[in-house]
């Protein structure tokens, strides 16, 4: 006889996690064609601890988990949360170091396509700012 349980774990379908692709707002409302300054912010980035995680990453170059916890001042639950995204749009690459203790430390850097995306990013922000 099947459990209960078991029967429920054939049912529920595998959820891998999904590649993100970096998102930009759409704008449904724009029928001119043109495209406004606001709608080219990348909604992974705009997020205020995900812009403090790609913010601290590009100041320092690579950071420990510990780190970007203190600094930003978010739980582990969060800053995993946070990381898991970006690190799925391919913005954030992750490693883990080997210390003494034989314990691993997560370090987080940035990628190119993360650099190239904080850029456009900071670039639609100074369109808004400064518009021309």
């Amino acid at each position: 006889m099947v459990s209960k349980a078991m029967a429920m774990d054939q049912a529920l379908p595998a959820h891998p996690r999904k590649e993100k692709s970096p998102r930009v707002s759409a704008a449904a409302d724009n029928t001119d064609g043109m495209t406004r300054p606001l709608d080219l912010l990348d909604d992974v980035i705009h997020q205020k601890v995900r812009l403090g995680i790609m913010s601290c990453l590009l100041a320092t170059s690579e950071a420990e988990f510990a780190f970007l916890k203190s600094a930003l001042m978010v739980s582990d639950g969060n800053l995993s949360t946070h990381l898991s995204v970006l690190e799925d749009a391919g913005y954030v690459a992750s490693s883990k170091a080997q210390t003494v203790k034989r314990t691993g430390k997560s370090r987080y850097s940035l990628t190119s396509s993360g650099r190239l995306a904080f850029a456009a990013y900071v670039a639609a922000l100074e369109s808004l700012v400064r518009p021309e």
